[in-house]
């Protein structure tokens, strides 16, 4: 509303995790009730989630990363050419990071609570599932890139985005195939 009150109005929108819901909302996709509600139970949800597990970010591409894998870690982000998070169980992600960290590449443990998009997350599906079903989902009057696979219209698509990797990469350079020449970043901070 505030970048609206100066003139600013999207072409379109791509949200990141969480921040996907706030995408659908300023798009039309979802009223601000609607759009509200689903972030309150997402975060109630996952804040029951036992703690545990960690995230780290890794300056390398998809493919390396990829390849590096170890059973319990899975990358759950891929935010740029060389810009991977991987999430899991804290010793396997902690193993795939210092693989790459003895070969010099930068990794940054994230500061996180739980394991998000990855295994950790099943729990909380189903019901994620059942209050997306809830929701009305409109015709938006802005487009919305998804950054997961699937229709953000369609209720399955929230727990499947809660679980799965986020691509953000791939959802701006669809956003700049679809013609966006510039991006601007809105965040609370």
């Amino acid at each position: 509303a505030l970048w609206r009150s100066w003139g600013v109005e999207p072409d379109l929108v791509v949200g990141h995790s969480v921040g996907e819901l706030a995408a659908a909302y300023v798009s039309g996709l979802l009223s601000l009730a609607d759009a509200a509600r689903l972030v309150a139970v997402r975060g109630k949800l996952m804040g029951a989630i036992p703690a545990g597990g960690a995230m780290v970010a890794i300056a390398a591409p998809e493919a390396d990363v990829r390849h590096a894998l170890v059973d319990g870690a899975e990358i759950s982000g891929v935010n740029g050419p060389r810009s991977v998070v991987v999430s899991g169980v804290e010793a396997a992600v902690l193993e795939v990071a210092q693989a790459f960290a003895a070969r010099g590449v930068r990794t940054t443990r994230l500061s996180v609570s739980h394991a998000f998009h990855s295994a950790a997350m099943e729990p909380i599906l189903e019901d994620l599932g059942r209050v997306a079903a809830s929701v009305r989902f409109e015709t938006p009057s802005i487009r919305m890139v998804a950054t997961s696979e699937g229709d953000p219209s369609q209720a399955g698509y929230w727990p499947h985005q809660a679980r799965n990797a986020v691509f953000f990469a791939r959802a701006i350079e669809q956003a700049a195939r679809l013609g966006a020449t510039r991006f601007v970043e809105i965040g609370p901070d």
